[in-house]
């Protein structure tokens, strides 16, 4: 009788992201043409926040550079490149390689000079049930509130795996509500070389029911200072009102590259 065969491990291949969209539709329509054009002014002048369809010369900026650059693409004498657009959020990995804390400081960087792992004291890690309830929109939570006189505040850590050269952008998606229709959100993004955080993009006025809330940064491929050498990128959500409930339904974080 022939011997049994051994099994042997099957591994998946790892898998091939899919590009979102190229950099330069900037409206975004699917086409790039003049209101492209109109869309970066816009974000020029700060009338429309950053997205990294601005980014026409994936540098990581939106500035009169990549207006020239969609001219080259209206023209044909330049292609468009790829996007991709990486999300990381709790729908997976919880506990494992994603990590949330929430805590109460005394006001909002760069007062806060500590991160998720060089001074946990006061941050408290959320529970199965937090994790579950901030992996996808649905109606399940997590409230978390300011202590009187502070500002209440969510660190998370992703561990990203993407090349930090790479990375032309990343966005920092909020979806929740505060206690007070027009009470502020700030995003952060901790800087490992500066030893500092880094608001991405400006304060979120937030409603008293769920929304969402995007912030993505234009600060040049900058990212081998935001990502240490264990892949961490750290992420902070204060409430700028003190002693306010902040309700947090979803987190979300978007890694933008070529």
């Amino acid at each position: 009788m022939s011997p049994t065969p051994t099994p042997t491990a099957t591994v998946s291949p790892t898998p091939t992201p899919t590009p979102t969209a190229v950099y330069g539709d900037a409206y975004p329509d699917g086409a790039i043409n003049i209101l492209d054009k109109a869309q970066v002014s816009s974000i020029i002048i700060g009338t429309q926040q950053f997205t990294p369809a601005a980014d026409a010369n994936t540098d990581g900026f939106c500035n009169i550079l990549d207006m020239a650059q969609i001219n080259a693409f209206i023209t044909g004498s330049q292609s468009a490149s790829l996007r991709y657009d990486i999300c990381y959020d709790f729908s997976s990995g919880a506990m494992v390689d994603r990590w949330a804390r929430q805590g109460n400081v005394s006001g909002p960087p760069p007062a806060l000079a500590h991160t998720f792992d060089t001074d946990p004291r006061g941050w408290v890690e959320a529970n199965t049930s937090q994790y579950n309830a901030i992996s996808a929109e649905d109606e399940a939570t997590w409230p978390t509130s300011g202590s009187p006189g502070n500002y209440s505040a969510v660190q998370c850590r992703y561990t990203v795996t993407e090349n930090a050269s790479d990375i032309t952008s990343i966005g920092i998606t909020f979806n929740g509500s505060s206690q007070s229709a027009g009470d502020l959100l700030q995003l952060w993004a901790w800087n490992f070389s500066a030893a500092a955080w880094r608001q991405a993009g400006s304060d979120i006025p937030l409603t008293a029911t769920s929304d969402t809330y995007t912030r993505y940064t234009a600060w040049g491929r900058v990212y081998s200072h935001y990502i240490n050498g264990s892949h961490y990128l750290y992420i902070l959500y204060i409430h700028n009102t003190a002693d306010r409930v902040l309700d947090i339904n979803y987190l979300r974080l978007d890694v933008t590259h070529p």
